[in-house]
């Protein structure tokens, strides 16, 4: 009777203590209700920010408006984590609740009135901005760029190493099929492609009489006006046709502004002239083919930027079967591909890559213009290999660089170090290197919006350092610098983001697999000091570059990263930071402030187990990379990471991941696994988790192999640790899996004979495959039904029967692997097949005596290496080769 007074008691004050709190937090409703109405406002604040950042005239407000909106979305994620507090049940649990309402009540007054505050901000902004609306960006012509237009007044002296690109492209120009070709130059900016181009235009090969007809050359601006360009077009050729049919036309940064003056006067009250003024673009483009019909003709398009911008003209050059070529240049890979295959198939499209400066033709070129000779003294050689190395063989940055060292006074070694040192500053500062980051940074103009986030994000990285495909894609969904529409998935919209990149040549490819996709890629270092002062000016991340390296210019650093060792607590708030990247060790107490962190990654550096603050202060955290760490322990609580979609443990000496990951609902990439590749227990409940892609490495244990079935979203599988009794489960399940596209699957004993024959079928989606130890006479007779794998590993899987037969026929195969005996026959046969393989690597097979590869078999094969094979294992007693054709150079590279 008394615990029941007691528990009474307890309750009425409870109850009263609720409707205290209930009125001093103004109610939890009216908070959400705020929150609403100010995550509308975020999403306002963003367009504007993308809209404006292509307006010069509103870039001024953009600064302003981005603070608030990265305010306000500091705000909103803090807001988030009030309103989804947990409820427990019970006497317990209700009392529980009452404790961390007390606990939380100054937190929720404090978001409260930093919620008014914010919509007071709001208000303000929105009156200076007009409700954050931003016209949107007339198309116009711009004017004369005097930096664009010396590219068409280099001195022949200082055009080195462009011997055999000229002998190209005169061939292509001259020679070849009589119908119209498309010629695309296509490089990064400052390679030189306009010298390049106009030194084969003005070619006395290209200009003889009787060649072409008509030269002409236009410079584009990135947005010009198609009906003046075309009248402009016609008006030349006219002028021409009347004064001397061999004379070239050159008209420079074709804009409305240029236009008129080319127009005659005299010319004015003809008939034709005034059917010109009434035509528009349609009549413009059939008077334009008029002229040119009989005509053979070479015109050059130099700086196309967009396809739209293609689109629009191509029709105005007819393919009048006389040898006519039009030339472009262009930074777009993808421009120059539809372009060139105007006319042709695309695998005919005269697509030229203009490539960086050899070494010497670097060093060449240096010497020229920094010492007006081509050696270089002997104690300016390591400085020069500095710069040499700076500016990657281009063209630009080489005889800028090279020019400005020619008059730098006093001229000396300490002189010339100090301006490497500091060359980042003085690509900003000084007038003689303007040049250089103005053409380079029209590239970066000219990307949308989401992708210039994704560029500068490279700006994290250090000088040298190999940027994986998969980390960066994954830094930027941690981010979410960009959303995704359905059906494209975050991966899907990330990879397109990379490839653009790549396209409009901004990232340099470093490593491709054989299929030709990009694998990693890296910043030319020019490029990287550009985005270095672009990132610091936008204050976009703090880069701890060196341990004198200044304070921020903000207190509100949200990105900091770090390339040197920081073994002293930063004098810098972490409160409102959302990505920690370190490249160094970093000792620092701070990490238990950044309650609003979304990416850390802190991969392969020496962090300490007790780095990680207990779960519960990163409830954001959406990317936790700890690849290769040694001490590194995930934190407490790892269930309260509600919001986590990607944990990288690959390479790290966790070996068991707790119970609570599967309450982690918007986990999609899970990848774990020892040094020595050995794969984790899955704890059970694992298929909860239903946005998972990604699941690698887990061991095959029953409890899983039952769960694996139901993970449909899974694109990539690994599984170690199968045996005899659970393999044929394993295969049942993975018949389901429809979306998968590479899977790994390794043995947990020696000579497992393996039961992969009797399935019925795999994943028709599957573009890698790769078992180990799994044993077989033949290879499953379905694997000829996967038509888009491009890749096979096998490994230790015995094979009796010759697999050539069976993997010669899949249509997209473009890497094969052998290792470790998974082949125990004498000889491999290829009797036609192989037609899209690159590589294929045959290592360790004991028994191999002959590989034949006959007629057409492996047209396009780049890398053929056999290694270790063979009873002797020894180059003089190993495999006999047979190439049918004349492919006696690659045999002689390859095989080993």
């Amino acid at each position: 009777m008394a615990e029941e007074i007691v528990t009474e008691l307890a309750m009425t004050l409870i109850k009263k203590l609720i409707s205290t709190l209930s009125s001093e937090m103004k109610m939890p409703e009216l908070v959400r209700q705020d929150v609403q109405s100010v995550e509308r406002e975020l999403k306002r604040m963003k367009d504007f920010v993308r809209l404006a950042d292509a307006d010069a005239q509103a870039r001024a407000r953009v600064k302003e408006v981005n603070d608030l909106a990265c305010d306000t979305e500091d705000l909103l994620d803090e807001s988030r984590v009030y309103m989804a507090m947990p409820h427990r049940h019970g006497i317990k649990g209700f009392i529980d609740d009452i404790v961390e309402k007390i606990k939380k009540c100054r937190e929720k007054h404090e978001i409260y009135n930093r919620l008014q505050e914010i919509k007071e901000r709001i208000k303000q902004a929105d009156e200076r901005s007009s409700h954050f609306h931003v016209e949107p960006v007339e198309e116009r012509g711009e004017p004369p760029d005097l930096k664009q237009l010396a590219a068409l007044f280099v001195e022949e002296k200082d055009l080195v190493g462009i011997d055999k690109p000229r002998e190209d492209l005169i061939k292509w120009l001259l020679e070849g099929s009589k119908s119209l070709r498309v010629i695309s130059v296509v490089a990064m900016g400052g390679m030189g492609k306009t010298a390049l181009v106009k030194n084969v235009y003005d070619n006395s090969e290209v200009r003889k009489p009787g060649q072409f007809d008509f030269h002409v050359w236009f410079t584009l601006q990135k947005t010009f006006d198609v009906e003046m360009l075309l009248r402009n077009m016609i008006q030349q050729l006219l002028d021409q046709e009347e004064e001397d049919p061999t004379t070239a036309i050159e008209v420079h940064h074709v804009s409305a502004s240029l236009l008129g003056p080319y127009i005659p006067t005299e010319t004015r009250a003809t008939k034709k002239q005034r059917e010109i003024e009434a035509a528009n673009v349609d009549g413009l483009i059939q008077i334009l083919r008029g002229h040119l019909q009989n005509k053979r003709y070479v015109i050059v398009l130099d700086e196309l930027w967009s396809i739209s911008a293609w689109e629009s003209i191509k029709l105005a050059f007819p393919d009048n079967e006389l040898g006519s070529r039009v030339v472009i240049t262009t930074r777009n890979t993808q421009i120059a591909a539809t372009a060139s295959s105007l006319y042709c198939p695309q695998n005919e499209a005269l697509v030229y890559n203009l490539q960086p400066l050899s070494e010497e033709d670097s060093r060449t070129l240096f010497c020229k213009k920094a010492f007006a000779s081509e050696t270089c003294p002997q104690d300016f050689k390591d400085v020069s290999e500095k710069f040499l190395k700076t500016c990657g063989g281009l063209p630009l940055a080489i005889v800028t660089i090279g020019g400005l060292l020619a008059i730098t006074r006093p001229k000396t070694v300490e002189k010339w170090t100090k301006l490497h040192e500091n060359l980042g500053h003085a690509i900003d500062a000084h007038p003689n290197l303007e040049v250089i980051k103005h053409i380079l940074s029209l590239s970066y103009d000219d990307l949308p919006y989401h992708l210039k986030l994704c560029f500068l994000y490279l700006s994290i990285f250090p000088e040298d350092y190999p940027i994986r495909r998969g980390r960066l894609v994954r830094l930027w969904m941690g981010e979410g610098l960009f959303n995704a529409e359905p059906p494209m998935t975050v991966e899907d919209m990330a990879d397109e983001c990379f490839d653009e990149l790549v396209t409009r040549s901004m990232i340099q490819v470093t490593e491709t697999d054989p299929s030709g996709k990009a694998k990693s890629c890296k910043v030319h270092d020019i490029m990287r000091e550009i985005i270095i002062s672009k990132s610091r000016e936008e204050e976009f991340f703090y880069s701890i570059l060196k341990p004198s390296s200044p304070r921020p210019t903000t207190e509100k650093v949200r990105r900091l990263t770090t390339h040197c060792d920081v073994r002293h607590p930063l004098n810098v708030s972490f409160a409102h930071l959302r990505s920690l990247i370190l490249f160094s060790v970093f000792v620092s107490s701070s990490l238990k402030s950044a309650k609003l962190l979304r990416v850390l990654d802190v991969e392969r550096q020496d962090i300490g187990s007790h780095f990680l603050p207990h779960g519960s202060r990163l409830q954001h955290l959406r990317y936790l990379n700890l690849r290769g760490t040694e001490r590194a322990r995930l934190p407490e609580a790892l269930s309260m990471l509600q919001n986590l979609e990607m944990l990288d443990l690959r390479d790290s000496y966790i070996v068991e991941l707790p119970a609570g990951i599967v309450k982690l609902q918007r986990l999609r990439y899970l990848a774990v696994y020892s040094p020595r590749r050995n794969g984790v227990s899955m704890p059970r409940g694992i298929c909860g988790l239903k946005e998972l892609c990604t699941l690698v490495l887990a061991n095959a244990e029953a409890g899983f192999i039952e769960e694996v079935a139901q993970m449909e979203r899974l694109r990539r599988l690994g599984v170690s640790q199968l045996t005899m009794q659970n393999e044929g489960h394993f295969w049942t399940a993975i018949q389901k899996l429809s979306r998968l596209q590479s899977l790994t699957a390794h043995s947990k004993e020696d000579n497992l004979m393996s039961s992969m024959g009797s399935s019925s079928q795999l994943p028709s989606l599957l573009r890698s495959l790769k078992l180990h130890g799994l044993v077989m006479e033949k290879l499953p007779g379905h694997i000829e039904s996967l038509k888009n794998l491009a890749k096979m590993v096998l490994s230790g899987t015995k094979l009796k029967d010759d697999p050539f037969p069976v993997l010669e026929k899949l249509p997209s195969l473009s890497e094969l692997r052998l290792h470790e005996d998974a082949y125990v026959g004498e000889e491999l046969h290829s009797k036609g097949g192989f037609l899209k393989l690159r590589t294929m690597h045959l290592m360790r097979l004991s028994e191999l005596k002959l590989v034949m590869v006959k007629g057409m078999a492996m047209p396009i094969v780049e890398s053929l290496r056999i290694k270790w094979c063979g009873k002797g294992r020894a180059k003089e007693d190993g495999v006999n080769l047979q190439m049918e054709g004349d492919r006696d150079s690659l045999i002689d590279r390859q095989v080993q």
